[in-house]
């Protein structure tokens, strides 16, 4: 797809931005994937812990919910590595190097993903919040990859986000977090996220967007869904992941949420980069191209003149 140097801006000043038809290639065989995978995850005796060569994973994970502190509708977790569709499209797709261009990293690694499957009800949609405060790693070149695998109308469970509220230095102490911790300087109450999500000087934006177009958010950015609430029969599919850039590093803490596999893994260090032992390079920028001196442009004109 054509790259349009206009993106890196956008996200810059946003937190967000829209990649029109970016994977309008792909959607039907993710979708596909997704449903094989959901249907497999119900099967009895399945296994649900995989290796994946490209990130650890944890164990697929598929769970029915409505609203509160967590996600409306169905949400799957970790289901790259039960249908070869998603290692495919992680290795051939454009996404890495979009996720690498737009935010300015010159590596690439895949961590993770979650699905979310919307069918409709009051308490179908998702709450404000951001992911980066739950995450054991730490960085500005964490982003969101969000793949829209079903249109998404006014009242198909769109996502909102908060302009430019991925400038926020602060982690938040999430309902998502395990209870009876403490709030401390380095993670403020949610009360003080809600706020800021919800006050009248804040800008929303709503996504509206087409089957195979993609939102890239910064992992600060505070978003939620509204709940799907279209009277004709239909489900909002999207799917969501994560990758690492440069500045990525391991910072579990007993806010974040455990990746079992990193965790007792001895390559892993606190305040490290992900070793390439784990999470291999998908995507890197090409080298700049050598730098030209004036004396060597001038002697090429003149040698073209001369011939």
């Amino acid at each position: 797809m054509r790259f349009d140097p206009g993106w890196k801006q956008v996200y810059e000043r946003d937190g967000v931005v829209h990649l029109p038809g970016a994977f309008a290639d792909w959607a039907d065989r993710l979708v596909e994937a997704l449903d094989r995978v959901i249907a497999k995850s119900r099967e009895p005796g399945y296994l649900l812990d995989r290796d994946f060569p490209l990130a650890p994973q944890n164990p697929l994970s598929v769970s029915e919910a409505k609203g509160g502190v967590v996600v409306g509708g169905t949400m799957a977790l970790s289901v790259v590595a039960h249908d070869p569709v998603f290692e495919d499209w992680i290795l051939h797709s454009p996404a890495a190097e979009l996720v690498g261009r737009i935010t300015g990293s010159h590596v690439v690694r895949y961590w993770t993903d979650a699905c979310f499957v919307k069918h409709g009800g009051a308490e179908d949609g998702t709450p404000w919040h951001n992911d980066y405060c739950t995450w054991p790693f730490a960085g500005e070149q964490l982003p969101i990859l969000w793949i829209a695998l079903s249109d998404v109308g006014p009242e198909d469970a769109p996502l909102v986000t908060v302009r430019g509220s991925h400038t926020d230095p602060w982690r938040y102490y999430s309902p998502m977090s395990p209870p009876g911790l403490p709030v401390t300087d380095a993670y403020h109450p949610w009360d003080e996220l809600m706020a800021k999500a919800t006050s009248p000087d804040s800008i929303r934006d709503t996504w509206c967007v087409a089957k195979g177009d993609a939102l890239l958010m910064h992992s600060k950015l505070i978003h939620s869904s509204r709940p799907r609430t279209a009277s004709t029969p239909g489900r909002r599919v999207s799917f969501s992941t994560r990758w690492l850039g440069d500045d990525a590093i391991w910072a579990p803490d007993p806010y974040t949420f455990r990746v079992e596999r990193l965790l007792s893994d001895p390559l892993m260090k606190v305040g490290s980069a992900p070793p390439a032992a784990l999470f291999p390079p998908i995507w890197s920028a090409p080298p700049p191209a050598p730098a030209t001196t004036a004396a060597a442009t001038a002697a090429a004109a003149a040698g073209a003149s001369a011939g």
